[in-house]
């Protein structure tokens, strides 16, 4: 009797646990923002302006809005009218500058109330402003920070004006000692001149040696009013390419 037997090394398949799938980006994407400490919003641009695509929570409380902004509601729409022209315009320079714009305001105009900060950073596409996106938050520090950011930047101008204006003193000074110079040195090489060719008569003798000091010592003189004028106007285009 002939009995066939088939073996099978194999072990038997056993399913595979299935994966959890994963969620989409434009799913997790809103639960992420949603545990944002910040306001976050996505305006795109068409035709007529920026338009309102996304905004967490945080967004509509910090602008103090009593809804969430419809989707392509037009960004001077979402804002209050005290913010409005203020927004247009940050839009305005993110699009034209296509760099970070901030922009910041004091909640009622008293400086206890909390101050509204809205950073606007701009997203291209192709090299062209496609979208902005907005974060939005009740903060103080930052205005502080820039309101000592402008402090120092004024006091350093201030510093700068005032030794431009050293600067233009030591100028106008080294002019006037020149000019001063100028005079005496010219009268002092006239007479030597004269005194030389013997026009005011005969030069004793033991009067010649010292002859070729003084007009040595006049010679100097003038080389260093020369000297001080050069240098006069050296300050003066010194103190312009500072100013610039």
């Amino acid at each position: 009797m002939n009995t066939m037997i088939h073996s099978n090394t194999a072990p038997p398949e056993r399913p595979l646990p299935k994966r959890a799938r994963s969620r989409p980006a434009n799913e997790l994407l809103p639960r992420v923002l949603e545990v944002l400490p910040v306001g976050v919003a996505l305006f795109e641009l068409d035709a007529q302006g920026f338009r309102f695509r996304y905004g967490n929570q945080v967004f509509a409380r910090v602008l103090a809005l009593d809804r969430m902004p419809a989707d392509g509601q037009l960004v001077g729409e979402v804002f209050n009218r005290a913010e409005h022209d203020a927004v247009i315009e940050l839009f305005r320079l993110v699009r034209v500058s296509r760099e970070p714009q901030s922009y910041f305001t004091a909640e009622g105009g008293q400086p206890t109330n909390r101050i509204l900060n809205i950073d606007a950073y701009p997203l291209l596409r192709l090299g062209r402003v496609s979208h902005v996106l907005v974060l939005a938050e009740q903060t103080q520090e930052k205005l502080e920070a820039r309101h000592r950011q402008e402090l120092e930047a004024n006091r350093l101008r201030k510093k700068a004006d005032h030794l431009a204006s050293l600067e233009q003193a030591k100028s106008e000074f080294l002019r006037l000692a020149s000019h001063e110079l100028r005079g005496p040195a010219a009268t002092l090489g006239g007479y030597l001149s004269m005194i030389e060719d013997e026009s005011l008569g005969p030069v004793p003798q033991r009067l010649r040696p010292v002859l070729p000091m003084l007009r040595a010592k006049a010679f100097q003189i003038n080389l260093l009013a020369n000297e001080m004028v050069e240098a006069a106007r050296l300050e003066d285009g010194r103190v312009q390419l500072k100013r610039k």
